[in-house]
C-alpha cells in the first residue's frame, strides 16, 4: 500500500475518533457534586477573606471567607467582626477548583440541651437541665426575631415564647458569646417543645 493511501487511512480513522467522542448535544451533563467537610476547632484568626482553626490533633486549616458564607454568633446574620479569637467554632465547607478549603457556615461557641422551663419571659427562657452532664447547667435561652420554636402538635412559631409554659421540657440548639460550655446565656436558634407540661396546656 503507498504512502499516500496509508495517510488518507489515517486522517479517515482520527475523524471518526472525533467524532465518536464528541458530546451529544442533547445530553445534559451531570452537575459536580462538591464535596462538604466539616471541622471543629479553636478560633486563632480571623479577617474578611480567611478564618484560621487550630484543630486538635491535626494541623491548623485555614479556610477561605465568602460573601455568601454564613456566620452564627447570636444569629445567623454575623459577619467575621463578630468573631472572636477563642471561639470554639464548627464549619462546614468545600474544596473549590484550586483546592482552597471555602466556608459554607459557620457557628461560634454551639450549645446544645435538654431541659425543663422554670421561667419565661417575653425574649427569654430559662431552663433547668434534665441530663445530668458535666456541663449542663441552668440556661438562660435569648429569643430573638429568628429563633424558631417547635412545638409536639406541629405548631411552628419564630421570634415569641407566648406558647411555651413553665414545666414544658424542652431541647435547643444555639449558640454563646463565650467559649465556655458551663456559660448561662445562649442565643437560641432552635427550640423543639419535647414535652408539654398537662397543667399549663389545657
Amino acid at each position: 500500500m503507498r504512502r499516500c493511501e496509508w495517510l488518507l487511512i489515517m486522517v479517515l480513522l482520527v475523524g471518526c475518533a472525533r467524532t465518536s467522542a464528541s458530546p451529544d448535544t442533547n445530553t445534559t451533563a451531570p452537575s459536580p457534586v462538591v464535596p462538604t467537610d466539616f471541622a471543629v476547632g479553636i478560633l486563632a484568626a480571623a479577617s474578611a477573606t480567611t478564618v484560621q482553626l487550630t484543630v486538635t490533633g491535626a494541623a491548623d486549616l485555614r479556610l477561605l471567607v465568602r460573601p455568601q458564607t454564613q456566620i452564627c454568633r447570636g444569629d445567623c446574620t454575623a459577619q467575621w467582626t463578630d468573631l472572636r479569637p477563642g471561639d470554639r467554632v464548627a464549619t462546614g465547607f468545600f474544596r473549590d477548583a484550586q483546592g482552597n478549603h471555602v466556608v459554607r457556615w459557620m457557628n461560634a461557641n454551639v450549645l446544645s440541651q435538654y431541659g425543663t422551663v422554670t421561667a419565661i419571659a417575653s425574649a427569654s427562657v430559662t431552663i433547668t437541665p434534665n441530663t445530668g452532664r458535666d456541663g449542663d447547667v441552668e440556661r438562660e435561652l435569648i429569643v430573638g426575631p429568628k429563633t424558631s420554636i417547635h412545638y409536639l402538635d406541629s405548631i411552628e412559631k419564630t421570634g415569641v415564647t407566648s406558647h411555651l409554659a413553665v414545666g414544658d421540657h424542652l431541647y435547643f440548639t444555639g449558640t454563646a458569646d463565650s467559649p465556655d460550655m458551663r456559660v448561662r446565656r445562649v442565643w437560641a436558634q432552635r427550640i423543639d417543645q419535647t414535652i408539654a407540661a398537662p397543667a399549663m396546656h389545657p
